[in-house]
């Protein structure tokens, strides 16, 4: 049975057919932007989830590109290529190219990805191969272009890279009580102010900063929970904000907790097909990508 992920109207978008980047016309992809998602040829699995504000049709050429040269490309204009190309390179793996145009502004666009790689998640059992960072444990990955730096294959003598189990998908529950949502156990919310924050641990987590009217406007994760919200605290919000925390043990990666606020953001747009007011920067400021 093929899976929800691989549907022509997975999450209710239309998607065009898989094209493989090895027999490549693109015709079939949509111009404008929107989402795609690139399949495990032959496998039921995707590898990567992503969008763009631009022509989806070139965006995805360009990756395509990308992956199948001679060396790993670097990170820029797709963070999705070296990682991809460290995959073909090391097992063999070809890719397909799904794409979906959607109208809408980047800061909620960047919300339904996360919605898809969350639903991807909860199907799947686990992320997709490259997103959050991820490579292949047996490589680096390239930085961007002006650094001249790039990715290579491990040395048999070094360890395994970037390629950290994923932790669970969470899911979504009903409740209205805060201190429960999505299954997570939240502290209670409380003014983002230096008094507050005196007993916030350096503690790997994820953090939700709301308004007075405990309308939810950000999400976010850190390794070190004390130190990033005792920054936002010094931010000019515009606004009376307040914090709330979960924390978790020091074995989380960092990958392990975008993994996590992935959700978080996911459930978000679900509940209210937009972003977080201020997730992606202030609406109507971000660049198109």
């Amino acid at each position: 049975m093929t899976p929800s992920f691989l549907a022509p109207a997975w999450c209710d978008l239309k998607w065009s057919e898989f094209m493989p980047f090895r027999a490549w016309t693109g015709r079939t992809h949509p111009t404008g932007g929107g989402l795609y998602r690139i399949r495990v040829a032959g496998e039921n699995r995707l590898a990567y989830v992503g969008q763009t504000g631009r022509n989806l049709r070139d965006r995805l050429s360009a990756l395509r590109t990308g992956v199948l040269a001679a060396e790993m490309p670097f990170n820029d204009p797709h963070t999705a290529a070296p990682r991809l190309w460290a995959y073909r390179d090391a097992d063999g793996l070809e890719f397909e190219a799904s794409a979906a145009e959607v109208g809408m502004s980047k800061n909620d666009r960047m919300a339904l990805e996360c919605y898809l790689v969350w639903q991807y998640r909860m199907e799947a059992g686990q992320s997709t191969l490259c997103n959050f960072g991820r490579t292949h444990t047996r490589y680096t990955a390239s930085r961007n272009r002006s650094t001249g730096d790039r990715g290579r294959r491990l040395n048999a003598d070094e360890p395994d890279g970037g390629g950290w189990p994923s932790v669970p998908a969470l899911s979504h529950n009903e409740t209205e009580d805060r201190c429960r949502w999505m299954g997570l156990t939240w502290s209670a919310l409380a003014p983002l102010t230096g008094a507050s924050l005196k007993g916030v641990r350096t503690k790997p987590g994820v953090y939700t900063l709301a308004t007075a009217a405990g309308d939810l406007i950000y999400i976010g994760q850190s390794t070190n929970l004390g130190l990033r919200l005792r920054s936002h605290s010094k931010f000019p919000w515009g606004l009376e904000v307040w914090w709330a925390a979960c924390e978790f043990d020091s074995s989380y990666t960092s990958t392990q907790l975008l993994e996590i606020e992935n959700d978080l953001i996911g459930d978000f747009y679900r509940r209210y097909s937009e972003s977080p007011p201020q997730q992606f920067g202030l609406r109507g400021t971000s660049p198109v990508d």
